[in-house]
């Protein structure tokens, strides 16, 4: 007689804060978390179960888990569990999540057992005066005998049925845009191609959400808000998609770890606020605005880091490739005038080092490679004399620091392949699991390992600099594939490079450094590319996919081609509203290739010059933002002034009382109730005095 297959049953958790996640159980198996809801409200899909895969460095997959007990308190629920592992390698997630019912293999021909717990507690949070209720979670394996480095966690978290739209709002990856208005039908996809050298010497293919790493997720429709994210920095790769037809947004966060006897993850909040009295699609943006304030800060502070100024930039390129004579100090401090009259503060030039091209330039006999002519390819982290050295640098800053302007340049955690330090330190390298000199796909690139002391090298170069020439910061190139994700696989524990990293940049900030980083971050300002919509896909954006949503552009600079704006190809509109949310405009030079580069006078001509000055007016009153509904502007205030600064995206009656002051016609005048704000113009208002 054939025994019937025991039912799935469900375990219902219950916590304080109003929470109950159904555990779901075949007998004395527990295959993972089903429903998570907040009284009738549903906050997971169950068509993927929540439940960790966790990678032993010995290749122990553990994926099945037996129930010993339940401790339980209203505040906190401990599920005891023993994880059992075999042999075997994670599947390609991406399939697996496509195809939620697929069987993984699962080899007999080993098998362990250690301890693990399923963590969960309730969380309420404050943000903005509005409160989140849910709880974070964490799960924690133990094990005498093996060392883990990696955990796989694959589930869903949305706001009930699709039928009713969710707009769920991220920070870019190539393949998303900021804003998704989710249905039935709606797809995407972040996987992310370009951090993946099919090694797996990079976290898969998928991409941070952003640097650093809080993997931020935010959702809201008319009813609800839902936000999630991790209480630290944390090493993980996450991936968001939803397939067409299918009822539920998959996430996937694949956290990476030195070897170690416990595999764990930060404690990951889910935090829901219900709206009884519904919310509007304006008022649900300025959520997600506030929370991604108060997680970034809490974040930063993590490390001590602090939030860099955000102002109007100019990135004014010295050399050009193929190798040509760079721009001599002198024509480089005769942009200085036109950058201060157009309200530019930070000039960024680009590679001053020793690096292929000034090798070439100065008739050295470097090999014949591929990375001949390249700027990014440094040889010495020393300023190139071919550029003028030092001397040269230290004149350009002294010039543009009497016009408060701040000089960055770039920098990189790489050199040369014949460069001598990878003579004189080959230990410094980081490694490919083939044991291969990890280049990211640049032939002649020779990445080094920051948990050397190679990164101790590396700051005593750049804060020399910064001594002797006055040179204000630096920008980190290829931040996400280079910097932030590449694992070492020459070292034993297989640290990943994330603490290193920010440690890195948290000493040179102290040093009075201003960090950019390349794509997106929140140790840093980032930099984000953004072609029109007549021109062909340009690197990382396109402004038909953030026009009208420029409120996403937190912490990023919006960066443009000065050969756009001169040609008219960037609206006034998108200049003037990137700016009012508050991320004013870097215009990256032409290059010019093979054409000299020349300043690009008309680049801030109109719109972008004044703007610029005007947010230089007001920016110190710019710390809370607030998005006017109907889409009629931005409002801005700062807890330590009772000022308030208003943008307008069009003429509408602003309902005010106190003196007015519009910063773009230089009109000051008293309003009673109300005055008629007009498009594209900029307003300080003082309240009444009592």
């Amino acid at each position: 007689m054939n025994e019937s297959k025991p039912r799935n049953e469900e375990r219902i958790l219950t916590l304080s804060s109003g929470i109950s996640i159904h555990l779901v159980c075949e007998g004395e198996r527990v295959l993972g978390i089903g429903r998570v809801r907040s009284g009738a409200l549903e906050l997971r899909a169950q068509d993927v179960l929540l439940a960790p895969v966790i990678q032993s460095e010995a290749g122990i997959a553990y994926r099945e888990f037996r129930l010993k007990e339940i401790a339980a308190s209203p505040d906190r629920v401990v599920v005891h569990l023993d994880a059992i592992g075999e042999p075997g390698e994670f599947l390609d997630v991406v399939d697996v999540f496509r195809n939620p019912h697929v069987v993984l293999p699962r080899p007999r021909t080993m098998r362990i057992v250690d301890p693990m717990q399923w963590i969960f507690e309730a969380a309420t949070q404050d943000i903005d005066g509005v409160t989140f209720r849910g709880f974070r979670y964490q799960f924690l394996l133990t094990s005498a005998t093996q060392q883990f480095t990696s955990l796989l966690e694959r589930g869903t978290w949305e706001l009930g049925e699709l039928q009713h739209p969710v707009y769920v709002v991220a920070q870019r990856s190539s393949s998303m845009p900021y804003e998704i208005r989710v249905t039935e039908d709606a797809a995407y996809d972040t996987s992310e191609v370009f951090t993946c050298d099919g090694k797996d010497s990079l976290c898969w293919q998928m991409m941070t959400r952003y640097a650093g790493a809080p993997a931020f997720d935010f959702q809201f429709n008319s009813a609800a808000c839902l936000l999630m994210y991790y209480e630290r920095p944390t090493y993980v790769a996450a991936l968001q998609q939803k397939v067409a037809g299918q009822r539920f947004i998959a996430h996937i966060d694949r956290h990476r770890f030195a070897a170690s006897g416990t595999a764990t993850h930060p404690k990951k909040l889910i935090l829901l606020r219900q709206e009884p009295s519904g919310i509007s699609l304006t008022e649900g943006r300025n959520r997600w605005s506030a929370a991604f304030d108060a997680v970034v800060k809490k974040l930063r502070d993590f490390f001590g880091y602090q939030q860099d100024a955000m102002d109007p930039c100019y990135s004014g390129v010295i050399w050009s490739w193929p190798p040509r004579e760079p721009k001599k100090d002198s024509e480089i401090v005769a942009w200085l005038p036109k950058l201060e009259m157009a309200g530019v503060k930070t000039l960024f030039l680009g590679p001053m080092w020793v690096c292929d091209t000034s090798l070439k330039m100065g008739g050295s006999d470097i090999p014949m490679s591929g990375g001949q002519g390249n700027i990014c390819c440094p040889w010495r982290y020393e300023i190139a004399p071919e550029f003028g050295g030092e001397a040269h640098l230290k004149k350009i800053c002294d010039e543009a620091h009497r016009r408060g302007i701040r000089v960055l340049t770039w920098m990189g955690r790489w050199v040369d392949t014949d460069a001598p330090l990878c003579k004189e330190h080959p230990e410094w390298l980081l490694r490919t699991a083939t044991g291969d000199i990890f280049n990211g796909g640049y032939p002649t690139f020779a990445v080094m390992c920051l948990n050397t002391p190679f990164k101790q090298w590396l700051l005593d170069q750049l804060l020399g600099t910064m001594k002797r020439t006055g040179l204000d910061g630096f920008f980190l190139d290829s931040y996400h594939n280079l910097f932030f994700q590449p694992i070492n696989y020459a070292d034993p524990a297989k640290t990943p490079q994330m603490e290193a990293l920010i440690d890195l940049q948290v000493q040179l900030q102290r040093a009075g450094a201003k960090i950019m980083i390349e794509t997106q971050g929140i140790f840093g300002i980032s930099l984000n590319w953004f072609a029109p919509a007549s021109m062909p896909f340009h690197r990382k954006g396109g402004l038909e996919g953030v026009y009208g949503q420029e409120y996403t552009l937190k912490n990023m600079h919006p960066c443009i081609n000065s050969t756009w704006l001169t040609q008219g190809l960037i609206p006034d509109a998108f200049l003037y509203r990137a700016t009012a949310c508050g991320s004013p405009i870097r215009v990256e030079t032409e290059h010019g290739y093979p054409e000299p580069i020349r300043f690009p006078d008309q680049a801030y001509a109109g719109m972008l010059g004044r703007v610029n000055r005007e947010y230089n007016r007001v920016h110190t009153l710019m710390e809370k933002r607030r998005l006017l509904e109907d889409d009629l502007g931005v409002e801005w205030t700062n807890g330590s002034d009772d000022r308030k600064v208003l943008f307008a995206f069009a003429d509408f009656p602003c309902a005010t009382a106190g003196r007015v002051e519009d910063i773009t016609s230089g009109r000051t005048f008293a309003s009673v109730r109300v005055f008629s704000a007009e498009r594209f113009h900029t307003y300080v208002v003082s309240p009444v005095s009592t």
